[in-house]
């Protein structure tokens, strides 16, 4: 649903921490999808903005998405890149890998109990190195 809604003793971003506004927002809202209705989950597939090329098409140089969706930096995180090899059994391995990591989270349920990354990679058979390889493999720009 799209909406404004004011709501009392919220905390305001720029005046209280920003932690304490990102609790609260995470506590109150949620953008899951319904796993169970299909024809509801076509209707959220229209919902959703994925940052493309297009989206600095009258921006070229900056980092600003012209329909105004925020590009938000990621905690703890690095800029991935493709993979960029000629090895043909590195470029199977870790494309072997995505898929795995495809295969385990299309099975997770949203409202399934949460796993921490640990667990993640422990499910997977992967370690941090090869998880982001794998992810890389699977970029094209």
């Amino acid at each position: 649903m799209h909406c404004m809604l004011w709501i009392s003793d919220a905390p305001v971003y720029g005046v209280n921490s920003t932690e304490d506004v990102i609790s609260y927002i995470d506590k109150i809202l949620t953008c899951q999808r319904s796993w169970d209705d299909t024809e509801l989950d076509e209707y959220v597939n229209f919902q959703v903005h994925k940052h493309t090329r297009t989206c600095k098409k009258l921006f070229r140089r900056q980092a600003v998405c012209r329909f105004n969706f925020p590009k938000l930096p990621m905690r703890n995180t690095q800029i991935l890149e493709p993979l960029q090899t000629d090895d043909a059994a590195d470029i199977t391995t870790h494309a072997e890998n995505f898929i795995r990591i495809k295969s385990l989270l299309s099975n997770l349920k949203p409202d399934s109990e949460s796993i921490t990354m640990d667990e993640f990679l422990s499910l997977i058979k992967l370690d941090m190195d090869s998880y982001i390889m794998a992810i890389r493999s699977s970029l094209k720009t």
